[in-house]
């Protein structure tokens, strides 16, 4: 009967263990932000290179006064963008305008892990370094201004392989310095340099295949890794033209003529369905990209991006659209359109928008004016609709950056804005990183 009686008790012990448990997780996971997502925002234009989230149930409601800003950073002049991976961000910045340095900064306070710099920095009119690192498991992606590229360890920081691309391949120093951001994409590490690129073992930095020619300029538009059919392939946007090579030994499938103006193609190839979508300075081209001479689909079209890559979004086109004015050579803003690239027809046109980044996340389209305006906007073609409207930082300097024109003034943001676990990482031109909270409560 005794025994009975304590096997009885053990087992009324385990149950409520296994209740009060359970209970106290339920408890615990009430008001919790969003899980951490599994890839983060590896890279330039996130997991899948498209500038396109997944995330869902995040804030779209947002408070007249502004967004709940969870942490800022100064991190010194900059163009790039930010990666999220694993609880870090990722990010690159400059030392008074001396040195370029790679950030490893904790999410939940910005809090920085590791840096390492890269001494003496090239100097140009823009200031600091312009690419995104790229982040894969242990190791970090980075390339400076100067050409190198590098690969850290992620925990440390420490230099795992390292190629000096304007030495080691003669290249020339691009107008604006070297700009693109690498991406990583199986084994491979995909550098847009030279006419259509280079693949690097991401591992070892071993050279798989080399399309680099000597003395050639190096635009700052980034790879981009697409499947046609059942062929992988990479996009590489160059001064002259848009290739597309062979993944595997990084031979050309198609070519297609793409000039630019002063060498400065810098909006990514936008891959729909088997066809390449190309906005550059002067207009826009669609591409069956799937022969030897790329064939357009359509030339000629309204979309013009300085900078600023186009989101596809269902069938439609969004990004900056502006011209160049042939009398006085000056680059005009003329606001945010939605495009049909099918046939490259605009459905709306909204002024008041200049260059920026933008991105695009459960039908939404998320704006980084160059102002510093954050804007929420329905990623629809039936018309222009506004959800939300913040500041993500105080207005630019009206005075500038001495010795500057009123391009590069104090506070102007370039940089894509970032949506991962519930969080929106915002960047202005002078090197404030800002972590911006669009969390559920």
């Amino acid at each position: 009967m005794k025994r009975t009686f304590g096997l009885f008790i053990a087992t009324m012990m385990l149950i409520l263990t296994g209740f009060f448990a359970t209970t106290l997780s339920f408890a615990a996971d009430v008001g919790k932000p969003p899980e951490k997502s599994l890839t983060g925002w590896p890279n330039w234009r996130g997991p899948d290179h498209n500038g396109i989230s997944t995330e869902k149930g995040w804030l779209t409601a947002w408070p007249k006064d502004g967004l709940k800003q969870l942490w800022s950073v100064e991190l010194g002049s900059s163009y790039g963008s930010v990666s999220i991976s694993d609880g870090k961000a990722y990010a690159m910045g400059s030392v008074s305008d001396k040195d370029e340095v790679v950030y490893c900064l904790d999410v939940e306070t910005g809090k920085e892990v590791w840096r390492h710099v890269f001494p003496n920095m090239t100097k140009d009119t823009w200031p600091g370094p312009r690419s995104t690192p790229a982040v894969d498991g242990k190791f970090v992606y980075v390339i400076t201004i100067k050409g190198e590229v590098c690969c850290l360890d992620a925990l440390t920081g420490q230099v795992v392989w390292n190629k000096d691309m304007k030495t080691d391949f003669n290249l020339a120093m691009p107008h604006h310095l070297f700009s693109s951001s690498p991406i990583t994409h199986g084994d491979l590490l995909l550098v847009n340099m030279g006419p259509a690129g280079v693949a690097f073992d991401k591992k070892t930095g071993n050279i798989v295949w080399n399309n680099i020619v000597p003395k050639s300029l190096s635009v700052y538009a980034s790879p981009v890794p697409f499947m046609q059919g059942n062929k992988a392939c990479v996009a590489f946007l160059s001064d002259m033209a848009l290739t597309v090579v062979n993944e595997a030994n990084g031979q050309t499938i198609s070519t297609c003529a793409c000039v630019s103006a002063h060498n400065e193609n810098s909006p990514d190839p936008v891959v729909i369905g088997d066809k390449l979508f190309q906005t550059t300075f002067f207009a826009c081209t669609l591409l069956k990209a799937d022969t030897p001479t790329a064939s357009p689909v359509k030339m000629g079209g309204p979309m013009r991006s300085r900078f600023a890559t186009p989101v596809l979004v269902g069938d439609y086109l969004y990004c900056f659209n502006g011209c160049l004015d042939d009398l006085t050579n000056t680059w005009k803003n003329s606001g945010l359109i939605c495009m049909d690239p099918k046939d490259c027809s605009i459905k709306w046109a909204q002024g008041g928008f200049s260059d920026g980044g933008l991105i695009a996340a459960d039908g939404k389209l998320i704006i980084l004016d160059r102002s510093g305006m954050l804007v929420l906007v329905d990623a629809s073609p039936a018309s222009y609709k506004e959800l939300a409207r913040v500041r993500a930082f105080p207005e630019p300097d009206k005075e500038g950056v001495k010795g500057l024109n009123r391009v590069y003034r104090r506070g102007n943001c370039f940089s894509m804005p970032v949506l991962c676990d519930g969080r929106i990482y915002v960047r202005n031109n002078t090197g404030v990183l800002a972590c911006l909270d669009v969390r559920t409560k």
